[in-house]
């Protein structure tokens, strides 16, 4: 259980959301597909800065679904693959199914690939979000503002943003990006109250 601790460090969200921290709509982007924020998200979360490395990714069941297939297969093929089900004991394309985070966190911390493990991601969905946020693990939210509303039927969970601070990050280019006429913008904070 001690463990789990390696992990404090490395453990990163990483969410696209509206003003009204809308994030899905019937299992999908509620948005037309962006493509500087896919490439964001694509770069982010795989891309190691050893190459004997990889990343991984860790989603609830029905987020990880919602990826085409071809992007599993292809482009996420290279991360260590984790899927958070109550339901399912096997979910295809997934290196690990465990039923919360906090098992598959157990898991990964005494998995023999675990010192190639570069950084964890939580990927989504609302649920998944809920208990890395609940986590002491959790340390950095890359976030994607768009800085209108859409319909979605997830959310989102509530945050209290006294507990992080925003980093700035010169490299994250201009302030707002416009695409397919949304203005959106990338933020990365950081946990500053630590949950106990």
């Amino acid at each position: 259980m001690a463990q789990a601790t390696r992990n404090i460090d490395k453990l990163n969200l990483i969410v696209a959301f509206d003003k009204n921290y809308g994030i899905g709509l019937k299992g999908k982007l509620p948005w037309p597909r962006l493509e500087t924020d896919s490439l964001y998200f694509q770069e982010k979360t795989t891309i190691t800065l050893d190459p004997n490395k990889r990343n991984v990714l860790i989603s609830g069941r029905l987020t990880w679904e919602s990826i085409p297939l071809r992007a599993r297969k292809n482009i996420y093929n290279k991360c260590f693959r984790v899927v958070l089900s109550t339901t399912f004991e096997n979910v295809e394309e997934a290196d690990i199914t465990s039923s919360s985070l906090k098992k598959a966190m157990d898991t990964l911390s005494a998995h023999p690939d675990y010192n190639y493990f570069e950084s964890f991601w939580i990927i989504g969905g609302s649920k998944t979000y809920q208990e890395a946020l609940d986590s002491s693990c959790c340390l950095k939210l890359y976030t994607t503002v768009l800085n209108q509303s859409f319909e979605c039927d997830t959310f989102f969970p509530l945050i209290n943003w006294s507990n992080w601070e925003e980093i700035k990050d010169p490299s994250l280019g201009i302030p707002n990006t416009v695409e397919k006429n949304i203005s959106y913008q990338f933020k990365i904070y950081t946990r500053i109250h630590h949950i106990h």
